[in-house]
């Protein structure tokens, strides 16, 4: 049936774009148009008032040949540490100035995407390269206006825009994974109506996630694939250049491998998606803008597991048939802009959410939530030096349970001259406790906390930076409190035999243990600082460098938090001679020391320590660049290196159900190739 629906879409999108593209003489460069006003210069606002923002557009990702956004992110985004499981279409590890994977909210197309259901499963499993506009990674405390989890910054990815004239394209590809890849997009207008369309469709065998000697006879299942379908379309309607109305609708339809180096015969989730919004624009003039915008969120998985017995026979043992887990999450949000001088402006707003999830497989119960959040901000722009703009605001939380929560945030940009300037925020975030970690009652080791606080945070950056003709650089130091914090900890089985959803063997309790969350009263102080420097060499060469340096240590003590790398690097060069029909890149990144912190009582577990090189080359076919051939070799001196680590049980032999360290491996070196048609 995706297979189907995704032939539709496609069929649409040529049968939209042939007639009056094959006419053009050349591929359409123009750019995308901005339909509204307000919330699409949200991110520009935040940047011109003391945010750090980093933008990645589709230029620089199809030049890259990448498929998977968490790939995307991985290598070009300065000071952001992705690391993808398991290769492409898998959940992620991020760490963005000094934040755990928690403290990143992320978007589509303004719509939070974030899991409440669980915040540490990255909804980046499903997201296509091919989709996207551009990524805006605004970094720091972004609690003001995103609410829960922007704790260290959040992360809106902008799929395809409305264009006045047609502009189309078509590709398809092939990876040493046994990956097939297609994909089409086509975009318009007629009248004063806007249209884009764009799907498809990703495959792959996959590799094996974990090293040999780590697996047991129980796992026959040893490679993590993928099978991926992503479908949307956009459609906006242009009353007048003061009012606009616009509608977005994407859906994603896949089965994603679940690795495991013990028990599993097979195991995968089959995904089934959908993000729907609509939203009416309103400007009266240059003095007032106003946005309304109301979204539905749909996440509906099924797990299915099935395992060998010990020792492995013909016999296989249903854990898990298709069973649920998903959430909904839908919502409001309201925000207007108001001029009230040429030096002052005032921003309001108010966020409704209601959400709802729930788990057949870990055993969360139906919850509901919702959430009313009125915010403000005050915009002065003053005449000192260049010019200084100064930003304050604050917001206020009412969910329907306990976790009432109020924060702040004050920034500002100052211009010194025409090539030096200052930037810096402060103030304060929070994240709510998730389902997960309130309510799981795992069958095998886990139990929820229904007491657990909210988290709370205090944030200080500066920035110092300037640009010149061909360079452009900042240096950024930051600071970070969090209290509150929420971590497992494993404790002794000490619940009445009936009330025990399962545990584990350990030492010191002959009943087992199990895992729980606590706020613990313990913090974490984080300290650190970035740099980054964009560098056009020539007008065909450009690079990019940046370096970020992070202590983020618990209370008390010298242990740096787990998944938060001590040092990171990235690097990235390109050349694309203008006279020329060919181009060619390298990315790379170095991740230094960084620990885990293994459940089951296997304690912390160094990793880190390696650097991964990406190869992209493209050449065009014809004068008029319509015809692209591309290569992308990753991990291009096929560096063993571990993306996290986990944990894995024993096998009937020895001490049987004992948990032990299963290192998951990031991708290994693979080819990928794919041919690109623009019309």
């Amino acid at each position: 049936m995706k297979k189907i629906l995704f032939g539709a879409v496609a069929s649409i999108a040529l049968l939209c774009s042939a007639a009056p593209a094959l006419a053009q003489t050349g591929p359409d460069t123009e750019t995308v148009q901005v339909w509204g006003r307000l919330e699409e210069n949200l991110v520009a606002d935040l940047d011109r008032y003391g945010s750090r923002v980093d933008i990645i557009d589709a230029e620089r990702i199809q030049a890259g040949g990448f498929n998977d956004t968490s790939q995307v992110l991985q290598m070009l985004v300065p000071g952001l540490t992705v690391l993808p499981k398991n290769g492409a279409f898998d959940y992620v590890s991020t760490s963005l100035l000094g934040g755990r994977s928690v403290d990143v909210i992320w978007l589509v197309d303004g719509v939070r995407i974030s899991n409440r259901l669980y915040t540490t499963t990255s909804p980046l499993d499903t997201i296509p390269a091919n989709m996207i506009e551009r990524i805006e990674v605004i970094k720091g405390g972004q609690s003001l206006f995103y609410g829960t989890s922007a704790i260290s910054g959040a992360i809106n990815i902008v799929t395809k825009g409305f264009t006045d004239t047609q502009r189309s394209q078509v590709s398809i590809g092939a990876s040493s994974e046994e990956g097939r890849h297609i994909s089409g997009s086509t975009s318009g207008a007629y009248g004063d109506s806007r249209f884009v369309v764009f799907a498809s469709h990703d495959e792959a065998e996959g590799f094996q996630p974990f090293p040999s000697n780590v697996y047991q006879p129980s796992a026959s299942d040893r490679n993590r694939g993928y099978d991926v379908t992503n479908m949307g379309i956009k459609y906006g309607y242009e009353f007048s250049d003061s009012l606009k109305v616009s509608a977005n609708y994407i859906h994603t339809d896949a089965t994603l491998d679940f690795a495991s180096a013990s028990d599993f015969h097979t195991a995968n989730n089959e995904r089934d998606e959908d993000i729907l919004s609509a939203k009416l624009d309103w400007s009266a003039g240059d003095n007032f803008d106003f946005f309304a915008k109301a979204y539905y969120h749909w996440w509906d998985t099924r797990y299915t597991e099935i395992r060998n017995t010990e020792p492995p026979s013909g016999t296989l043992i249903v854990v898990n048939d298709r069973d649920a887990w998903g959430f909904e999450d839908y919502g409001i949000n309201l925000m207007g802009q108001m001029k009230l001088s040429d030096r002052m402006t005032f921003v309001a707003g108010v966020d409704y959410q209601n959400y709802n999830g729930q788990d057949e497989v870990f055993l969360i119960g139906k919850k509901t939530e919702d959430v009313v959040a009125p915010f403000v901000q005050m915009r002065w722009n003053l005449d000192v030096l260049q010019g200084l703009r100064i930003a304050a605001g604050g917001r206020a939380n009412f969910p329907s349970g306990d976790g009432k929560t109020n924060v702040w945030n004050v920034s500002g940009d100052l211009d010194i001259t025409d090539y030096f300037y200052a930037r810096g925020q402060i103030g304060t975030s929070f994240r709510l406790p998730d389902a997960y970690e309130l309510f799981v009652a795992d069958p095998c080791c886990e139990q929820g906390n229904e007491n657990l606080e909210g988290e709370e945070s205090f944030n200080t950056e500066l920035g110092f930076g300037g640009h010149g003709d061909r360079v452009r650089w900042e240096v950024t130091g930051f600071h970070r409190e969090l209290d509150n914090l929420i971590q497992i900890v494993t404790v002794p089985e000490t619940r009445p035999v009936g009330s025990r959803p399962g545990n584990y063997a350990c030492a010191g309790s002959a009943a087992g243990c199990f895992d729980t969350f606590d706020n613990a009263g313990l913090g974490v102080e984080t300290n650190g600082a970035e740099f980054t420097v964009a560098m056009d060499f020539t007008d065909e060469l450009t690079g990019t460098f940046d370096w970020t340096h992070t202590e983020a240590q618990f209370d008390g003590t010298e242990d740096q938090v787990q998944d938060i790398a001590v040092d990171t690097a990235k690097a990235s060069l390109d050349w694309a001679p203008g006279n020329q029909p060919w181009g060619v890149g390298v990315s790379a990144i170095w991740v230094g020391e960084m620990f885990d912190q293994v459940p089951s009582g296997l304690g912390r577990v160094e990793d880190g320590d390696f650097a991964v090189f990406d190869l992209n080359a493209r050449w065009y076919l014809d004068a008029d660049r319509k015809h692209k051939l591309s290569l992308r070799v990753e991990n291009l001196f096929d560096e063993t290196y571990y993306s996290s680590i986990g944990r894995g049980r024993l096998d009937g032999t020895g001490d049987p159900g004992t948990a032990y360290i299963t290192p998951n491996l990031g991708a290994p070196q693979s080819f990928h190739v794919a041919y690109t048609f623009d019309f």
